[in-house]
């Protein structure tokens, strides 16, 4: 997509190497703003199109190297090849509400806001009475990145209110349900992150109980849930001490909760 003087030019082309992406990219930001979107069509959708029975084959090892049936293969095929990614995936009604449930979840949450996160593609598909979202996403850590990325970001609405279900369980056994919307900061360049102490105080400075989230899968995030749904309209302050790479953090931010 270019945009120059406020038009918007859309223009389809597959890149599917680096090389060319980038050439793009700098041939469009002399003029405008480029954006690269990656469409990630589902694969129970590529294999239900498919009348060359490609799919079949493959998964039959008629056809190796075949690419589609693996996210991997998919990444190779449009020129990410030895890319860092992940997949996440939620049963959805649409696709709009698929990435939203899934930015709620704080293990899942932890790759759509990651600070060296560089392509996203999505797709939804619904197919026999099932639906589903799955995203894939690219990493590039030798990218320029922020230092970190918060949800809620400073200044953000939010909901109220979370069902508290993920899985794995961010919640300690026996926790009550429904919870408050999940707070959460990933730091850049794989540091090691350690939480000291944590702080969530509503509008008179009033604590707000909450629960820490382990950390798994990484270590570079911190992460936690307030105890019970936050009371919509009330701005919060978030005040996290810090251990990032072994140096003293102190990171404070507000948000509000959604009337």
């Amino acid at each position: 997509m270019i945009e120059i003087l406020g038009a918007r030019l859309f223009e389809q082309r597959r890149w599917r190497y680096e090389a060319a992406r980038q050439e793009a990219r700098k041939l469009v930001e002399e003029h405008g703003r480029f954006v690269l979107v990656h469409l990630s069509t589902p694969l129970e959708v590529c294999e239900q199109r498919d009348v060359k029975g490609l799919y079949a084959r493959a998964r039959a090892g008629e056809l190796p190297g075949f690419t589609g049936v693996s996210v991997r293969d998919r990444l190779d095929a449009q020129g990410y090849a030895g890319a860092t990614a992940s997949e996440v995936a939620i049963s959805s009604g649409s696709g709009s509400e698929g990435v939203r449930s899934l930015w709620v979840l704080p293990y899942h949450r932890l790759g759509l806001m990651h600070p060296h996160a560089v392509v996203a593609g999505w797709g939804h598909a619904e197919i026999a009475g099932r639906t589903a979202t799955v995203g894939v996403l690219v990493y590039d850590f030798a990218s320029p990145s922020p230092d970190r990325v918060r949800s809620p970001a400073a200044g953000q609405r939010v909901p109220a209110t979370w069902s508290g279900d993920e899985s794995p369980d961010v919640l300690p056994a026996g926790a009550a349900r429904p919870v408050g919307y999940p707070v959460m900061v990933v730091f850049s360049n794989a540091r090691p992150v350690g939480l000291r102490s944590a702080r969530l105080t509503d509008a008179s400075g009033h604590e707000v109980a909450h629960e820490v989230v382990p950390q798994l899968y990484e270590g570079d995030y911190v992460a936690i849930v307030p105890s019970a749904p936050l009371r919509p309209g009330e701005r919060y302050r978030v005040r996290l001490e810090l251990s990032v790479a072994g140096d003293p953090v102190v990171d404070e931010w507000e948000f509000e909760a959604e009337r």
